[in-house]
């Protein structure tokens, strides 16, 4: 199920999304130059993140390998961070449909997650 195309798209919508809360996130905490800064590099940082670490035979290019397990937990720091950064804006109904549409995503990609957690590298 998890390389069903309405997975895939809800994914890359949740992708996203967690960026644009985390740049959000930036402006509304951050002052001054601090704030264009902030909006422009910590969601760089994620999609950096997102980006390079990867394990071998998913898709796209691999540029550091790491284990199956490691990349579920960048993962969940990615997601759990634009939650948490969505909750500190007082956007209490916005983060209940935004963990709702994670867990979801997740139940479905089951068959992902265990052989992301079989995979050690």
């Amino acid at each position: 199920m998890s390389k069903h195309p309405l997975n895939l798209a809800l994914r890359f919508l949740l992708e996203l999304v967690s960026l644009c809360i985390i740049a959000t996130w930036a402006w509304t905490f951050h002052q001054g130059i601090y704030q264009w800064v902030a909006v422009i590099f910590y969601p760089a940082i994620a999609a950096a993140a997102w980006a390079i670490f990867k394990v071998e035979g998913e898709d796209g290019k691999v540029l550091v390998a790491v284990s199956g397990i490691t990349r579920l937990l960048i993962e969940i720091l990615f997601f759990s961070t634009a939650a948490r950064m969505l909750y500190q804006l007082h956007s209490g109904r916005l983060y209940s449909f935004y963990v709702l549409f994670l867990m979801v995503h997740y139940a479905v990609s089951y068959d992902r997650v265990f052989r992301l957690l079989r995979k050690t590298q």
